[in-house]
């Protein structure tokens, strides 16, 4: 999700999209060569957010063209503002979340076993702040699915936890309106509703991750398990997990309390929130199974360091 600045500190400049709308000398001064070095991989990963076509075709069962149609240009519309508008800072964050969506994705089976982790098609990306979602395997072959927002800054990640946990307050899952399931194709596509979660690191911790991502990406046949290893145990990996299970926690607790504190809903209402408190059990518990194996993996006794977003969710009160 792109973060924004202060109005003030926005500027128009023209685009340049071979160095993700950053200027090209200021990108090679201020970009680390970890970074850049995975210009081509993050160029097709950004293409998974789908063409206009693609839309088209995925959707066209599920929306009329005109919506469809409107949606898309809304998205050209905002792309052009961020393209045009956006500060440099504005365009690191972008970059930085990027290297991290596209790595979650690609580490998904290893940091997150049996699960599955995808772009978000773009119309959510700009308009309903969801980068990825994230399938868990449940009981009796439930699907859990997470709507995730990814940020390379502390202070955007402050207030996208307020956003998304003033939706568990409420008692209300978050929408999105181009759901197409990767994990299962006949899941109905188009308007879903999700628990939305924060994900995130410092430039430290991503560029920390990009140097051993774009040493696996290119490894010889006898060093890509080498390579794959490191990834595997890398700090950010239990890092996720603990940003997630906060969230879920919090979510549950919220969920649990409006239950509790609200004896009087209708029926229709309790029951909405008592679904939405077992989803979003299950889902923690599915994933602390997961988080337990891999601590245990890693073989350490001590958390691995604080980066600035998984600081400011597990300050979260």
């Amino acid at each position: 999700m792109r973060e924004q600045a202060p109005e003030h500190a926005r500027t128009e400049r023209s685009n340049y999209p071979e160095t993700f709308g950053i200027e090209p000398h200021t990108y090679e001064r201020d970009v680390p060569s970890v970074i850049r070095a995975l210009a081509s991989a993050l160029h097709r990963f950004e293409d998974e957010a789908g063409s206009d076509e693609e839309i088209r075709q995925v959707f066209g069962g599920v929306y009329d063209a005109e919506k469809i149609e409107e949606d898309l240009a809304e998205v050209h519309r905002l792309r052009h503002v961020y393209e045009t508008e956006d500060s440099l800072e504005e365009r690191k964050h972008h970059l930085y979340s990027l290297v991290l969506e596209l790595i979650i994705c690609d580490l998904s089976n290893e940091w997150f076993p049996g699960c599955t982790v995808w772009r978000a098609y773009s119309f959510d990306d700009y308009k309903r702040q969801t980068d990825l979602f994230m399938d868990i395997p449940g009981p009796e072959g439930q699907l859990l699915t997470l709507a995730v927002d990814v940020t390379s800054s502390r202070e955007a990640a402050s207030h996208k936890l307020d956003d998304s946990l003033e939706e568990f307050r409420s008692g209300w899952f978050h929408d999105v309106d181009y759901f197409a399931s990767d994990t299962d194709p006949d899941r109905p596509r188009g308007r879903q509703f999700f628990p939305r979660v924060v994900a995130g690191a410092s430039y430290r911790n991503i560029a920390s991750l990009a140097r051993l991502y774009g040493a696996w990406l290119k490894a010889g046949e006898r060093s890509k398990n080498e390579a794959m290893e490191q990834l595997r145990h890398h700090e950010l990996a239990r890092q996720m997990y603990q940003e997630l299970l906060r969230q879920l926690d919090l979510a549950h607790t919220y969920l649990r309390r409006n239950l509790k504190d609200q004896p009087t809903f209708k029926q229709t209402l309790r029951e909405s929130l008592k679904s939405h408190a077992q989803y979003v059990d299950a889902a923690r518990r599915a994933l602390r199974e997961r988080y337990e194996k891999i601590k245990g993996s890693s073989g350490g006794e001590t958390e691995p360091p604080l980066n600035g977003v998984l600081d400011a969710i597990l300050e979260y009160a």
